[in-house]
């Protein structure tokens, strides 16, 4: 059963159940309500006689009062004597009624104190109200009132509100089935969109577009869709741009070695110079694929570092000085400002000057003279921040400048751009150390990167 179904039928159900109780109160309060009415009806009568014939206690009183109930639609009185054997009645009174009447009497626990009761259980066919009080003078019962209304209007009265019910319930039912196959459809269709969504997306298709104009839980959900398909998106076109740098990538260092291999077969004397290039090219390729092998393990969870305490100036400088010789092959020069205190920070001595060294081989290809590079103190955070002078990034640039595989330059090989992978491993690192990466665009004088690592102690 689909969700909307259950969903609609849980709601049905709900409503059914809260509108059957509801009736069924009103019905029982509203008939209740309507029997306590008749019966107090009947008593305050009965008070009366009684209060009048105990104090005008003579035989014309109490023949007045039968004259009086006997012009009283459906109602007959009945006196009786303090042993409930002599008794008075108005017309059309059996000694079989009577009979039962005294019955009734003997059966009332409280007969002192007087009673009424609804009566289903007579010789007629609709129920009747039962009271009596007893007739006391000089606090001695002299004989007790009795009178037998008969209620045809209750009856009626309760198949009218029986009616009202059924009525009202029908009615309600109805509402409930409208809002249950509203509530179907308002959360049964976007739901249907996300699923034929969802099936498109597992067909690869990555450039659907989801609507999430609501803010509940469905529009969650299909804002929550939408961003995993944006990632998903952005996975297929980085794979393809990765498939397409690394099938270049490996193939131009390839045909190298192809070609001067076969240069050395041809003409020995000038082997070295061919197995130099050979050599050249195979460091390229076991530069990508080293890269390659260190994403995957970072991915994969099983990249291990061993942190201990690591003053950050010193590990800028090893960098650097690692570096310089490369640099020196570009005509770039270092610009290194410390900081005038020493700062510690918890890192992977090795980790850190791999991922050091990345950003600083980015700068040298970049810049056209000299890198700045300077480690300063920022509240409860170190950076560093390694600044070139080449042709700045774009707003759109700095933001993917650590994604993978990303060249600003696409028409780069990996001989002048790198394999797109060493500011991924960068980031990859300094997150794992807790820190965060940014790149900026400086204005006319090129690019800036910033490594920020959580300070452990400063030394002064």
């Amino acid at each position: 059963m689909k969700l909307s179904v259950k969903m609609a039928f849980i709601v049905f159900s709900a409503m059914l159940l809260l509108i059957v109780t509801m009736c069924l109160l009103f019905y029982e309060v509203s008939q209740s309500f309507y029997k306590n009415q008749l019966q107090e009806g009947v008593e305050q009568r009965l008070t009366a006689h009684r209060e009048i014939i105990e104090q005008y206690f003579y035989e014309e009183t109490l023949q007045h009062v039968i004259v009086m109930e006997e012009h009283e639609n459906d109602a007959q009185f009945v006196f009786f004597d303090e042993n409930l054997a002599g008794w008075e009645a108005t017309d059309e009174v059996t000694e079989k009624e009577v009979a039962e009447y005294r019955q009734w009497i003997d059966s009332q626990t409280n007969s002192e104190d007087g009673a009424s009761a609804l009566s289903r259980t007579t010789h007629h066919g609709i129920p009747h109200v039962y009271a009596y009080e007893p007739l006391i003078i000089e606090n001695e019962i002299v004989g007790y009132l009795f009178v037998d209304e008969a209620t045809p209007e209750f009856d009626e009265t309760r198949q009218h509100l029986l009616w009202i019910m059924l009525s009202m319930f029908g009615g309600s039912t109805l509402l409930a089935g409208v809002f249950a196959w509203f509530m179907k459809h308002y959360i049964g269709r976007p739901l249907l969109r996300l699923k034929h969504t969802t099936e498109r997306v597992a067909d690869g298709d990555f450039d659907v577009k989801l609507r999430a104009a609501s803010r509940d839980e469905v529009g969650e959900l299909s804002r929550s869709i939408g961003l995993m398909v944006e990632q998903l998106r952005s996975y297929r076109d980085s794979r393809r741009s990765f498939l397409a740098n690394v099938s270049h990538d490996l193939r131009t260092p390839l045909t190298y070695v192809k070609a001067y291999s076969s240069l050395i077969s041809q003409s020995p004397d000038d082997a070295a110079a061919h197995a130099k290039v050979i050599n050249s090219e195979a460091t390229r390729m076991e530069r990508l694929v080293d890269d390659l092998f260190q994403l995957t393990k970072l991915d994969e969870g099983h990249f291990t570092f061993a942190f201990e305490r690591v003053e950050v100036a010193s590990i800028v400088k090893e960098a650097i000085d690692t570096i310089k010789p490369y640099a020196r092959q570009h005509d770039v020069f270092f610009n290194f400002e410390e900081p005038a205190v020493k700062l510690f920070i918890n890192a992977d001595h090795a980790r850190l000057h791999q991922a050091l060294l990345n950003v600083l081989t980015n700068a040298v290809k970049h810049t056209t003279n000299t890198v700045q590079v300077t480690v300063a103190k920022t509240e409860a955070e170190v950076e560093i921040c390694i600044q070139d002078e080449g042709p700045g990034l774009t707003p759109e640039e700095a933001e993917k400048v650590w994604e993978r595989f990303y060249r600003t330059d696409e028409a780069r090989s990996t001989k002048d751009g790198g394999s797109g992978l060493g500011l991924a491993i960068t980031k990859e690192f300094i997150e794992a150390h807790g820190g965060r990466v940014e790149a900026r665009n400086l204005p006319e004088t090129g690019a800036s990167f910033h490594l920020y690592l959580p300070l452990l102690d400063v030394v002064e």
